[in-house]
C-alpha cells in the first residue's frame, strides 16, 4: 500500500521543522548557544537544501552548490558520528544524501536530454504522485502494485 492513514498525512508540517523561528531558538539574543551550534549548523544546510528544490529565483548553478555543500556536509556529519561512536539514523542520512545527489542529477539529465523544455524543479514533489494516488483510489480503493499498473493501463490508452 502507498501511505497509511491518508487523510493524517502533512506534508507541510516537515517545512516547520526548517522554519526559521527555530534557527533562532537556538540563538540567545543573535548568538548561537554553543551546545546548540550542530542543531543549527544542521537544520540550516538541509533548510538550503529544500530551498534548492522550492525556490523559484536562483539559478540551476546555486542549486548545485546548495546540493554540494549539503551533500559534504552529510558526509561529514555521517564521518563525526562514526568516530564518537553516537548513533544515528542511517535511514534520514540515506535520504537527505538522495536528495542532494537526485538534485545535482536531475539539472545535469534536464540538461542534457530536454534542454528545449524549462526545469521547474519545484515541481519534482510529491503533490502530483499523491494526486495520480488519490484518482487511482477513486477506480480502486485499496489497489496493489499491480492493481495500480492496471489502471495506468486503462488511462493512458
Amino acid at each position: 500500500r502507498d501511505v497509511y492513514n491518508i487523510d493524517k498525512q502533512d506534508d507541510g508540517a516537515a517545512f516547520h521543522i526548517f522554519h526559521s523561528q527555530l534557527l533562532r531558538m537556538c540563538q540567545d539574543n543573535g548568538v548561537i548557544d554553543s551546545d546548540k551550534l550542530g542543531l543549527f549548523v544542521y537544520l540550516f544546510i538541509l533548510d538550503e537544501l529544500f530551498d534548492a528544490y522550492l525556490n523559484r529565483k536562483i539559478s540551476h548553478k546555486t542549486r548545485i552548490i546548495i546540493a554540494m555543500r549539503a551533500y559534504f556536509f552529510l558526509n561529514f556529519c555521517k564521518s563525526h558520528i562514526e568516530k564518537t561512536g553516537k548513533n544515528t539514523s542511517n535511514e534520514c542520512y540515506h535520504i537527505f544524501k538522495s536528495l542532494t545527489e537526485f538534485l545535482v542529477l536531475l539539472i545535469i539529465s534536464h540538461r542534457n536530454y530536454y534542454e528545449d523544455y524549462l526545469l521547474l524543479p519545484w515541481e519534482h514533489r510529491t503533490e502530483t504522485l499523491e494526486h495520480v494516488f488519490r484518482l487511482a483510489r477513486q477506480v480502486v480503493p485499496d489497489f496493489t502494485a499491480y492493481e495500480f499498473f492496471k489502471i495506468l493501463r486503462r488511462v493512458m490508452h
